[in-house]
């Protein structure tokens, strides 16, 4: 999950991480920054221009060179422009995001508004609910790194209501586990566990135990990663375990799900709950040939302990 946030707001840490330097080679050489801008500038798509043309103003910012930042953001804004809304609109949106950063990180709040409102009028075109969930959370995400909180909140609950249309169970509850990380973000812990809370009711409905258990498996671990519950976390971990261990006459689906939670326990630090989930599974699968898969995601894991 951390790994979006990091996507996101990656301009905003251009400060203290350098970023590929001021130069590049090409054949043996090294590109100038006007060089490189200029690059940027003739790459015909016009997403990944005005892309390559943020990435410039980042090295452009390293360098201590407001000026040829902005140069490379106006450009760069330019080309996003350019991006068709109907046929790219989810690209249209990320561009826009991209450039609020670029823009905050510059300085420039009027631009950084700007670029933020582009972005999410052009969210209205985006067609596909969970793309378009997890691009509202996106959004989100971004402004309250650039303390636009109130903005934020909003998105946080458009996405909510968006989620709604994402028939993919498994999809709309890790879009909803985002949605809690943004509240916890917010500081709205309150919120943050009753979106959480939706996310666990969703799980327990679905009839089959194997999915069942691997839902509730998923909201265990961010309840623990996002949310720091750990108390709620580990409860609702262990109520998957119990449901996996209640799957009766299927081995190989008792063992797979028992293998699915141990992976969820050992990402929050659970060592000791995934040694004992996997020796659970590995007992019921040795000697069934049709458990192999599952004797070889045990060790797969052991060997992460």
């Amino acid at each position: 999950m951390r790994e979006r946030v990091a996507a996101i707001c990656g301009f905003l840490f251009v400060g203290t991480i350098l970023i590929g330097g001021c130069s590049s080679d090409r054949g043996g050489g090294r590109l100038s920054l006007s060089e490189q801008r200029d690059e940027a500038q003739a790459i015909q798509d016009p997403a990944q221009r005005s892309e390559a043309l943020v990435n410039v103003a980042k090295k452009y910012v390293t360098a201590a060179d407001l000026s040829g930042a902005l140069d490379c953001l106006r450009k760069g804004t330019e080309a996003a422009q350019d991006i068709p809304l109907e046929q790219e609109a989810a690209e249209r949106v990320r561009a826009y995001m991209n450039l609020a950063a670029a823009w905050y990180q510059a300085g420039d709040q009027e631009y950084c508004e700007k670029a933020y409102e582009e972005a999410k009028d052009s969210l209205e075109e985006v067609d596909d609910p969970a793309q378009k969930t997890e691009l509202l959370i996106d959004l989100a995400l971004l402004k309250i790194e650039i303390e636009e909180t109130s903005d934020a909140a909003e998105d946080l609950e458009s996405a909510q209501e968006q989620s709604e249309e994402i028939s993919d169970i498994y999809v709309r509850i890790e879009m909803l586990s985002w949605v809690a990380y943004g509240h916890k973000k917010l500081d709205d812990q309150e919120e943050a566990r009753a979106v959480m809370d939706l996310a666990k009711d969703l799980a327990k409905e679905e009839e089959a135990p194997g999915d069942q258990a691997r839902l509730l498996a998923v909201v265990g671990r961010e309840q623990i990663s996002s949310l720091a519950d750990e108390a709620a976390g580990l409860e609702t971990l262990e109520e998957a375990a119990t449901i996996a261990r209640s799957i009766e006459d299927n081995a190989y689906l008792q063992g797979s799900v028992l293998v699915d939670i141990a992976e969820n326990y050992l990402k929050v630090g659970q060592k000791e709950n995934t040694r004992q989930l996997l020796n659970e599974a590995d007992e019921i699968s040795q000697g069934k040939s049709e458990c192999k898969p599952v004797l070889e995601n045990i060790e797969k894991v052991r060997s992460q302990l």
